[in-house]
């Protein structure tokens, strides 16, 4: 994920911008010169992600009553902090040559200056998963998880880091 993210953020910050790019060789040379900043923020987006939802469902079966809500509702917060810090990660780790930490430090300052930005970005993704349930209703089960895992495949990635770089970058 961390490779593709940093090929995917090259090609469309440039698209973005309206500049011209050579798709495929821009996205290799991108990995390239990126991989060892890619990779990590690659791992450490992963893990993150895996960790909430983890703790999302252990609270969910082992906590009861307020206590439950609470600590969900925090969870979710920090869900939604990292969303919109993880907008700006690959950018950064192509444009930029921080270590580390300095990316997550800076995500999570644009995560709340950029926050107009973000929401609309949340909007704009959320329409594209509204489309898939869509799909699955309209088209069945399974014409509606080949129409979601092809246009996932040839469509979702490029147009999600596009939305993404469109917004995020001019922050």
């Amino acid at each position: 994920a961390g490779l593709a993210g940093a090929g995917l953020a090259y090609t469309s910050r440039a698209a973005a911008k309206d500049k011209y790019t050579f798709a495929a060789s821009d996205f290799f040379e991108s990995i390239k010169k990126n991989w060892r900043k890619a990779i990590p923020v690659g791992l450490i987006n992963t893990i993150l992600t895996l960790l909430m939802i983890y703790l999302a469902y252990f609270s969910y079966v082992n906590f009861r009553g307020g206590f439950r809500v609470i600590y969900l509702s925090l969870l979710a917060l920090a869900f939604v902090l990292f969303s919109f810090m993880k907008y700006y990660h690959y950018i950064m780790v192509i444009t930029f040559d921080f270590p580390l930490w300095n990316i997550y430090k800076n995500s999570m300052m644009f995560a709340f200056l950029g926050l107009k930005r973000n929401l609309a970005i949340t909007a704009a993704l959320g329409i594209c998963y509204g489309l898939a349930i869509c799909a699955l209703w309209w088209l069945g089960v399974y014409t509606g998880l080949s129409v979601i895992f092809l246009a996932y495949l040839a469509f979702y990635p490029a147009f999600k880091f596009y939305i993404i770089q469109y917004n995020a970058f001019p922050i």
